[in-house]
C-alpha cells in the first residue's frame, strides 16, 4: 500500500477533535455528525471521503445555526 503523503488520518482526527470541542456547533448536530462518522467507518469508507463528508456537514451546521432536523428547503 502506498504511503499517505497527505496524512489523511491525522486530518480526520483533527477535524473530529475540532467538532467535539466546538462551541459554535449545536450539541445535537455534533452528535449527529459523530454518529454519521461512525457509520462511514463501519461501511469502510476511506479517510479522505469521510473527511470531505464530515467537513461539509460541519459547514452546513455552522450556516444553518439550527438542528439538522429543523432544516427546511432554502428556496421556499
Amino acid at each position: 500500500m502506498k504511503e499517505d503523503i497527505y496524512n489523511r488520518e491525522k486530518t480526520l482526527r483533527n477535524l473530529l477533535k475540532r467538532i467535539r470541542n466546538s462551541n459554535e456547533l449545536l450539541e445535537e448536530n455534533k452528535r449527529l455528525i459523530l454518529k454519521f462518522y461512525r457509520q462511514c467507518v463501519a461501511e469502510g469508507m476511506s479517510a479522505a471521503r469521510i473527511t470531505k463528508y464530515i467537513h461539509t456537514l460541519k459547514q452546513i451546521s455552522l450556516m444553518l445555526k439550527k438542528p439538522f432536523d429543523e432544516a427546511k428547503r432554502g428556496y421556499r
